[in-house]
């Protein structure tokens, strides 16, 4: 048949950080004032994309084109799926001087750079939970 992306909802909105930040967060925190200790820190970026979006995106920057489904398989139950999760990192970059530094686009080319180099590490074909 014809190769197409099969997903689960594609409405859902995530934020996502790339590991360098959230790596670069834990060492802020690690440094941090003392006042800092016991304090919860969101590391996250604070913008949202629908996982329909992203993976548009990465299909883009993959130079690859094929159809977009949603999988009922794949569909989390009712009542279980958060329709939005977007981070508020103002206190983070209050209190431990910490910000993202590396874009949803350039975290997604960076990430296909590092599969391409490495598919070995890497099972496309199979699905896992």
């Amino acid at each position: 048949g014809v190769p197409e992306l099969r997903l689960g909802s594609l409405v859902p909105v995530r934020d996502f950080t790339y590991a360098s930040d959230t790596a670069d967060g834990f060492i802020a925190g690690a440094l941090a004032p003392a006042d800092a200790e016991g304090q919860l820190f969101n590391l996250g970026v604070g913008k949202g994309i629908t996982i329909g979006d992203l993976a548009r995106t990465l299909m883009e920057l993959m130079e690859v084109d094929v159809p977009l489904t949603e999988d009922a398989q794949r569909v989390r139950p009712d009542k279980s799926e958060v329709l939005a999760l977007i981070s508020d990192n103002r206190k983070a970059k209050a209190g431990l001087g910490w910000e993202p530094k590396v874009s949803l686009r350039e975290g997604l080319e960076r990430t296909i750079a590092f599969v391409r180099a490495h598919p070995e590490l890497f099972r496309p074909k199979e699905y896992s939970v």
